[in-house]
């Protein structure tokens, strides 16, 4: 009796070592999420990604799985700012957006430097000092001119996602609201199906009977 109560207990020890195992296995695609020291101008919104720009062109790429867990993530205004000059980059062409991903163009770029990247600005309640009047709306759509550009099939300059920032602690989605992608959510129900599996297989083998659920 003692040797099946201690068989049971380190079978139940390697099944939750499992399900930690597949809890910590992060994605390849996981950004720094901080806040800065100093936190910036409250009606740009509370998230922004931190972009680097390496190559300057009339056309940048960005390819930010963002990982939104709010609604209608595409309806929100989007704007790019120089963080040096605090220039507003004057286009955007939405590529895909959606609650995985934000794929866009951006344009003309300048300078090589870091760009400010908020997604949530919104109209500030000054006399509460909190977002009381709803979400910007979608930003003015590109020039045409340079929209024009962005059919040209070349591959266009890539900027970089360095880190992610909440301007304070309190507005940070980081850890428990960064949500999983589909495929990610596909893995975890995978391998905790298969995880289960082993476990009814080690208590079939060990006691010759199975757990029934109702």
């Amino acid at each position: 009796m003692i040797m099946k109560q201690q068989l049971i207990t380190w079978v139940l020890i390697l099944f939750m070592a499992g399900l930690d195992a597949i809890a910590q296995n992060k994605p390849c695609d996981t950004y720094r999420y901080e806040v800065p020291q100093t936190s910036w101008e409250e009606s740009f919104g509370n998230h922004r990604a931190v972009l680097q720009v390496n190559n300057p062109a009339q056309i940048i790429s960005l390819d930010f799985t963002w990982r939104r867990p709010d609604k209608d993530v595409d309806q929100s205004q989007l704007l790019i700012i120089n963080a040096a000059t605090g220039d507003t980059v004057q286009n955007i062409r939405r590529m895909e957006v959606n609650n995985e991903t934000c794929r866009l163009l951006f344009g003309p770029v300048h300078d090589k430097d870091i760009y400010h990247f908020y997604y949530l600005p919104y109209r500030v309640q000054h006399e509460y000092g909190f977002c009381g009047g709803g979400y910007l709306p979608r930003e003015h759509a590109p020039e045409a001119t340079w929209l024009a550009q962005t059919e040209n099939p070349k591959k266009f300059p890539q900027a970089e996602v360095l880190k992610v920032e909440s301007r304070t602690a309190f507005d940070s989605f980081y850890p428990m609201e960064v949500a999983a992608t589909k495929a990610e959510e596909k893995h975890i129900q995978r391998s905790i199906r298969k995880l289960f599996i082993f476990f009814l297989r080690i208590e079939r083998t060990l006691f010759g009977c199975e757990t029934k659920f109702h």
